[in-house]
């Protein structure tokens, strides 16, 4: 099947989960708020950050729904598709989850545009502790130290407190050649994608990992 037809299909499947549990899509808020006590099916779920709402099924996840949170906030949504095809453009779709719109924000009467983007898991956890250990290494090695010492390890966090989005970026960039590594970087501050933690990375091998939220921040 087409992806952009599997990936409408996914989002209507969605949407349609969330008004048949009464839900409005022009209030995406409400969602966050009153989802636990609703209707919805258990296997919508949800997650929320500064400016946006996601929703996905659980009894497929293959793609999950983005909404803005208000209007303001639109902007986000429609960086991620435009980043995307500059990053198709230029070789570099791998490390970015791939993503599309759905129905284009029609604010006069209420509504916020829907984009789509592949699922991808995003355990926090797991991708913090993979490039902590990563971090922990490199550290002990440019020191000379032993990394299987963990008595190193509380010099390490010292250290590395308040670096954590470069610490998961070193991480995520560990395994790129030199040639894609600077074209990701320069495209990197073309764009403006900021804001790089442990909850906007998919899990895995850093040549598996993709970024699931790329539309920076307050740019």
């Amino acid at each position: 099947m087409d992806r952009q037809l599997e990936a409408c299909l996914a989002a209507e499947r969605i949407v349609n989960a969330i008004q048949s549990a009464g839900f409005d899509l022009s209030d995406p808020r409400s969602i966050i708020q009153n989802a636990w006590c609703s209707d919805l099916s258990d296997s919508i779920q949800y997650a929320y950050g500064a400016s946006r709402l996601v929703l996905w099924d659980e009894d497929y996840c293959d793609y999950v729904v983005k909404i803005a949170l208000d209007p303001d906030y639109e902007k986000y949504c429609q960086r991620e598709v435009e980043v995307y095809a500059a990053a198709a453009q230029e070789g570099l779709a791998n490390s970015f989850g791939w993503c599309m719109c759905y129905a284009e924000p029609d604010y006069n009467n209420g509504m916020p545009g829907i984009y789509v983007m592949e699922y991808l898991d995003c355990n926090e956890d797991e991708v913090a502790d993979d490039a902590w250990c990563y971090g922990y290494k490199e550290y002990c090695r440019s020191h000379g130290l032993d990394d299987s010492n963990y008595d190193n390890a509380d010099e390490y966090n010292d250290w590395n407190c308040g670096e954590d989005e470069g610490m998961y970026l070193d991480y995520f960039e560990s395994e790129m050649d030199r040639d894609y590594l600077r074209a990701f970087e320069i495209f990197l501050c073309k764009w403006r994608i900021t804001d790089l933690h442990q909850a906007n990375f998919s899990c895995g091998k850093p040549s598996e990992m993709k970024i699931v939220d790329y539309a920076g921040w307050g740019w």
